[in-house]
Formats: structure tokens, sequence, C-alpha cells
């Protein structure tokens, strides 16, 4: 197998990932109707573009991006699969800005919206009072098989 089937592959397999996750976060946790403003998700989105395209030039060779402050931000104040949307959308917008290659756009967008959801899937998890019913019964599920009873 060649160096560009292989890498290929690694790409396929992170957008894949970051489809599935946005999949069961959008399972476990449907998005509720009363979902924040519009105004908030495209604030949150225009951040999350700014932070890809202009990243911070610290040499000649050398940059970094503030890309994980917005990430963190909608994954704080957003939903998990919106938090997912905003930073796949984000990436890609950024990415052809930057007249990134198409491989480097699907990886990047994939690794974004992976640790966006990642991280959503966490926070709600471990915050259950804002969980949906749907991870609720989930929940319940799992303690009946950890702990039978009898």
């Amino acid at each position: 197998m060649t160096r560009e089937t292989r890498t290929q592959l690694y790409i396929g397999a992170v957008a894949i990932g970051a489809a599935v996750s946005a999949a069961v976060a959008g399972w476990l946790w449907p998005i509720p109707h009363y979902t924040p403003a519009a105004w908030t998700l495209v604030a949150i989105l225009a951040l999350v573009v700014l932070a890809g395209a202009f990243p911070i030039k610290l040499s000649r060779q050398a940059d970094a991006s503030l890309l994980v402050v917005p990430l963190f931000m909608a994954v704080l104040l957003l939903h998990p699969t919106e938090a997912i949307l905003i930073a796949a959308a984000g990436s890609i917008i950024s990415e052809l800005y930057l007249k990134a290659p198409k491989r480097a756009i699907a990886f990047n967008s994939g690794v974004n919206s992976l640790a966006a959801g990642a991280a959503g899937i966490v926070f709600v998890t471990l915050k259950p009072d804002t969980a949906s019913y749907a991870h609720k019964w989930c929940m319940e599920r799992m303690k009946e098989v950890a702990y039978p009873a009898g």
C-alpha cells in the first residue's frame, strides 16, 4: 500500500469519525426547540472562521491558530451537534479562504469536528441535568446492566 493510499484512508477515517460523532450526539441528545438565537450561531461561526483564516505569525516558519478558543466556546454554549456543525462549517470556510488543498480541508474540518464532538459529548455527559431524555434512558439501561438487581 502506497503512502498516498494510507494518507487517503486516514483522512477518510477522520471524516467518518466526525460524521459518526455528529450522528451519536444528535441521537443521544436531540437538538431542543429552545436553541440559541440565530445571531449566536452566526457569531460563533464567524469567530471560528476568523480564527482559522488568520493565524498568528510567530516566525517565518511557524504560526499559531487560536481556533480552539471559539470551538471551546461553542462546546460550552451550544448543543453538541450544533458545535460539531459549527466546527465543520467554520473550518471548511477558513480553509477555502486560505486556498488549502481538498484533502487538507477534509482532514482539518474532520479533526475540528471530532474535537468539538468529543468535548461536547463529555461536557453533556458530565453535566447530566442538561441531558435529554434519550441520554437519561441510556444511562439507566447501563446501570441496570452494570448493577443487576437480585
